[in-house]
Parts: structure tokens; C-alpha cells; sequence
């Protein structure tokens, strides 16, 4: 179902600006990573970091940037 929405989106986005940049934000979907028809409507993918759970802080690969 969501990789149909990108798609009709994506569509849609291009046929009233054909340079338009397609983004999505997959959160937790890694698996569309894995589905082609997914990827050719999209230009970027990005994924958001969980920097909390529970209210307490959670260890990122970014920790030694912010020491």
C-alpha cells in the first residue's frame, strides 16, 4: 500500500514539475529498501535517528561528535 501511495504521488509531483526532487522518510520501513518499484519513484531516502526511549538517552554512531 505505501509503496503504491509513493508511486501515485510521485507520479503526480513529476507530471507538474518534471525536475521535482521525490523524498521520503522511511522510519522504521527498511524492508522498502528492498522493493524496486519503491526506489525508482523515489530520489531520496532518508531515516530519522531515535535519540530517546523510555527518557533516557540512547547511544547514536554520532555520540563522539557531541562530546
Amino acid at each position: 500500500m505505501m509503496v503504491k501511495l509513493v508511486q501515485n504521488l510521485s507520479l503526480y509531483a513529476e507530471s507538474l514539475d518534471p525536475e521535482i526532487v521525490i523524498a521520503v522518510n522511511i522510519g522504521s520501513g527498511l524492508n522498502l529498501l528492498e522493493d524496486p518499484s519503491f526506489l525508482s519513484f523515489v530520489d531520496i531516502v532518508v531515516r530519522e535517528e531515535v535519540w530517546y526511549a523510555n527518557d533516557s538517552p540512547m547511544a547514536t554512531y554520532l555520540d563522539p561528535l557531541f562530546r
